[in-house]
């Protein structure tokens, strides 16, 4: 998040340790920690600290639209490995047809490797 977001290193900070966020990309942690982020900002009479809070709000929507993102690339990459395990599972030759294997032709024989050596 650092290089998607400048500043998101420090607001993580205080995030951990007034929160208990963690900082991963976990949508429920965010979830959480955005409800937590509204009460501060209720409860804080200090129109300059309420300022800040609110721009910590903003943060935590970078991070909830990064981590939106992060479960959608993991829902694909699952659905990406089903079907690719339903089309080896499909792919099963029946039981009328086998498939004949190709004989491979026989090695070109070489006259001086076949001659005896005691003819030489």
């Amino acid at each position: 998040m650092k290089n998607y977001v400048e500043g998101a290193g420090m607001i993580c900070y205080r995030w951990n340790k007034k929160h208990g966020f963690l900082g991963k990309l976990d949508t429920k942690d965010i979830l959480k920690l955005q409800s937590d982020l509204k009460l501060e900002i209720l409860q804080t009479k200090s129109p300059n600290k309420k300022e800040k809070r609110k721009v910590e709000y903003k943060f935590s929507d970078k991070w909830l639209e990064q981590s939106r993102l992060r479960d959608m690339q993991r829902q694909d990459k699952g659905k990406r490995r089903k079907e690719k395990l339903a089309a080896v599972v499909l792919v099963r030759p029946s039981e009328e047809t086998v498939a004949a294997h190709r004989q491979q032709p026989p090695a070109p024989s070489c006259r001086s490797c076949t001659t005896d050596r005691r003819q030489r």
